[in-house]
């Protein structure tokens, strides 16, 4: 298949509705990309990086902000542990993670909705692990 660029596309496109996401404000964004670049000079400025995370994080769990709502940091934790606890090299268990905040020790509600929802959610979730098939029933 071929691409080919034209002046006037096919289908009318609404530009306005475009729009950038910014990741800057998400966890993999720019605010931790300074001390990663530092070296040995973050470590001066790292209770004050810390305090400003923590911060940045609580206003995203409590705002619902994209790439910081509670969903969002359950996934984080439940898909990249290791880089948040690099100790449990990959090892995992039926449990979940033992090491992953609660939704009381993030001082927040814990996320509740619709079946439906739910479904979706966990769909998305484990397809983003790999799963390729994904079902649900009503228990009897």
């Amino acid at each position: 298949w071929w691409q080919k660029t034209v002046d006037k596309p096919t289908m009318d496109i609404d530009w306005t509705v475009m729009t950038r996401f910014a990741e800057g404000e998400t966890m993999r964004g720019s605010r931790i990309k300074r001390f990663q670049e530092a070296g040995p000079a973050a470590v001066s400025g790292y209770d004050q990086a810390a305090t400003e995370g923590i911060t940045w994080r609580d206003r995203g769990l409590k705002e619902n902000l994209p790439g910081l709502s509670l969903r969002d940091t359950a996934l984080n934790f439940g898909g990249f542990l290791n880089f948040q606890y690099p100790g449990t090299f990959g090892k995992s268990s039926f449990l979940g993670s033992q090491k992953a905040p609660t939704p009381a020790a993030l001082n927040v509600p814990r996320w509740e909705a619709t079946p439906e929802e739910n479904s979706r959610m966990i769909r998305q979730v484990l397809r983003g692990y790999g799963a390729m098939t994904v079902g649900f029933f009503e228990p009897e």
